[in-house]
């Protein structure tokens, strides 16, 4: 009798190819790993306790126009002029981005480091009759 044939030896795994001078590159920048550079993390360590203490101006501002806004309502009986809410539309707005940056869910540093960000949404025009 024969005895059956054994399956013949699987190949050895080929070694996986020597990374690249660009990967190994990219790798010492952090873009593999996941890491910052020192240096970008003090900068960013510097922008985001600058961005917080801008934070908390601009909600004191809004809370200065927020005021205004009501005072005017109250004394004129109208909604206050759109020129008013769209300034304090555009520092909702701005009050956002900073927001992001410094949740690090946007990576560029908001103005005065890029221009200053457009509303994202128009103010009610038809304000009278919605209220």
């Amino acid at each position: 009798m024969t005895e059956p044939a054994t399956p013949p030896a699987p190949p050895a795994p080929a070694a996986p190819p020597a990374p690249s001078a660009e990967a190994k590159t990219e790798r010492s920048r952090g873009r593999t790993t996941g890491e910052i550079d020192r240096g970008a993390t003090g900068i960013r360590i510097a922008l985001t306790l600058l961005f917080a203490i801008i934070a908390r101006v601009v909600e004191l501002l809004l809370t200065v126009l927020v005021l205004f806004e009501l005072g005017f309502t109250l004394v004129t009986q109208q909604p206050p002029r759109h020129k008013i809410r769209d300034f304090a539309n555009q520092v909702c707005t701005y009050l956002y981005r900073v927001t992001r940056y410094l949740t690090y869910n946007e990576a560029e540093p908001p103005f005065p480091f890029t221009d200053f960000p457009v509303a994202l949404e128009a103010p009610t025009e038809d304000y009278d009759e919605a209220h």
